[in-house]
């Protein structure tokens, strides 16, 4: 009884003295998914994979040029597929954009390169978000350079806005077997603008929602990759392509089953409509309909997802839309539902507006400070039901429960590339990261691989954060032995071998007592420490002991 009262004891007292500050702060095991986590912080080379206690279950480490140009992912037979950028292998562009890479790849679990596309030149650039289709083939994002003659023949208002030259989005599909395009879509092929009469794209904008207006500058801010995607998606049971256009504030679908040619026209495919869009939503402001107001619902999203996969097949939101609705206002950001409304003639529209009216849900942390974010991000249904938010400027995932309760939560511990140590404090930016997308651990791609832990990004872990049964009570067999613990005056200390440091943290990694052993036995006066846990540094391991 005196055991089990001590082991509760400990447990509870670890939960109060034992705040990360960074990696894991929050686990509640019994509701959150068992799965993995990949992400890739900036300023670094290395994509992790880990498990809810922050421990490493395996990594992708590339040269030191190499960098994420903007995503990842893990595919199902267990490889990576990231876009990123390496000067040693692609020669530097001269377009570029944040989120800007240039190269796909695809790596295997042991991070051999099995496969590699490049599109990275003067005229065109690979940025942003990838995307396995069932086929194999790959999907990308691409800035698509035009010069001053070009967009002024397409009506451009060089009076009004300064820049000398525009490079619109165009989406590319790639057979991996051939290294082939095989499709392509352009925004250029769909243009419209009320400026000139005399140019062929001239017409009605308000009257129109399928096209893009070229002179919709609102938020390109005079930058050239005006329109600014950042997130592709494709759903193969309606063959259409979901893509988040940014500088738009707006989500558009588009049909895939054209051909080339077709998806440069304005008819043919299984809609009958070429490359116009289907379904555009956030901002009807960009088509000129709600002038008045101009009252739009997205800012600045990012992730547009169809939530199509078999595991959301039993939930109400099977075949929504997903996306993190990053900058809503300076100090909020929210994920969001949204349920196209559709009928046998497509998505749904009143008075030349797409419908819905509103989100069909959005999702918050209770700490909505958590989940701010100006840029990146991403937002998931999980196959448990719960939500994953991941706020990308701060570095942060956080996984809710359907009532919005978290359950757990990990802060990336590295500032600028580096691991830091347990203790210390990030701000906004220091661990800037695109994306943190969670896989279940029944998921196909992780069938048959080693997850042995692989230890900690963060320097001085927290190990009993998630193992609390580690703390050692009594004498043992193991290296070093202190005990009594809990103590309030003395701890004793016996050690196997002698002539190592033995070093003391406080609960937020700070050493405050060092000590080179020459002795077997030893005790150390600790009346004068704060109550709380402390960690005991020795012979390459972590030992806990409260001070009560």
């Amino acid at each position: 009884m005196r055991f089990v009262f001590l082991f509760f004891f400990l447990r509870i007292t670890l939960y109060s003295f034992s705040q990360n500050t960074i990696a894991t702060l929050e686990l509640n095991e019994a509701i959150v998914l068992d799965g993995y986590t990949l992400f890739t912080p900036n300023r670094q080379s290395t994509t992790f994979l880990i498990n809810n206690c922050g421990e490493i279950v395996n990594q992708w480490t590339d040269s030191p040029t190499a960098g994420l140009g903007a995503d990842q992912y893990l595919l199902e037979d267990g490889s990576l597929l990231i876009a990123k950028f390496d000067p040693e292998i692609a020669s530097e562009s001269s377009i570029g954009t944040g989120g800007a890479g240039g190269i796909i790849e695809i790596r295997s679990w042991e991070n051999e390169l099995k496969w590699r596309y490049i599109i990275r030149d003067s005229l065109q650039i690979q940025h942003h978000d990838i995307h396995m289709m069932p086929n194999g083939n790959i999907l990308a994002l691409v800035l698509d350079r035009h010069y001053l003659d070009d967009i002024v023949q397409m009506g451009f208002d060089t009076a009004t806005y300064n820049q000398k030259e525009l490079w619109p989005d165009k989406i590319v599909e790639i057979d991996t077997s051939t290294n082939q395009v095989v499709w392509e879509w352009r925004v250029w092929d769909h243009l419209i603008q009320d400026l000139d009469q005399s140019k062929p794209n001239f017409g009605i904008i308000s009257e129109n929602p399928q096209l893009i207006d070229i002179n919709y500058q609102e938020f390109s801010f005079g930058r050239q990759d005006w329109t600014h995607s950042n997130s592709i998606d494709y759903n193969q049971t309606l063959d259409q392509i979901l893509i988040s256009v940014r500088n738009f504030q707006e989500i558009w679908i588009l049909d895939h089953s054209t051909t080339i040619q077709e998806a440069a026209s304005h008819s043919g495919g299984n809609s009958g409509k070429g490359g116009d869009l289907l379904f555009r939503w956030g901002n009807n402001f960009a088509y000129k309909q709600d002038q008045n107001s101009q009252e739009r619902k997205l800012f600045y999203q990012h992730d547009a997802t169809w939530l199509d996969e078999d595991f959301h097949s039993s939930s109400e939101y099977f075949n929504m839309i997903s996306v993190y609705n990053n900058f809503i206002n300076s100090e909020y950001s929210l994920g969001a539902i949204i349920n196209p409304t559709t009928s046998e003639n497509g998505y749904s529209m009143m008075d030349n507006i797409f419908l819905p009216d509103d989100f069909y849900r959005t999702v918050s942390h209770p700490d909505t400070a958590k989940q701010r974010s100006a840029a990146a991000s991403n937002f998931q249904l999980l196959p448990n039901g719960n939500f994953l938010l991941h706020a990308g400027r701060q570095g942060r995932t956080m996984e809710l429960t359907e009532d919005e309760e978290p359950v757990w939560e990990y802060f990336i511990p590295m500032r600028n590339g580096f691991p830091i140590e347990q203790g210390e404090i990030l701000t906004i930016s220091d661990n800037f990261t695109f994306t943190g997308r969670k896989y279940p651990n029944n998921y196909i791609g992780l069938i048959d691989k080693d997850l042995t832990p692989q230890g900690y990004i963060e320097l001085l872990p927290n190990e009993e954060f998630c193992y609390p049964l580690s703390i050692s009570t009594s004498p043992s067999k193991e290296n070093l032995t202190l005990y009594p613990n809990p103590t309030s005056d003395l701890l004793m200390i016996s050690t196997k071998y002698l002539n190592k440091d033995l070093i003391i943290y406080n609960s937020i990694g700070r050493k405050i007592f060092q000590i080179h052993l020459l002795r077997n036995h030893t005790q150390i006066d600790i009346s004068n420490y704060d109550k709380g846990m402390y960690y005991l540094f020795y012979d390459g391991k972590y030992h806990s002991f409260i001070k009560n």
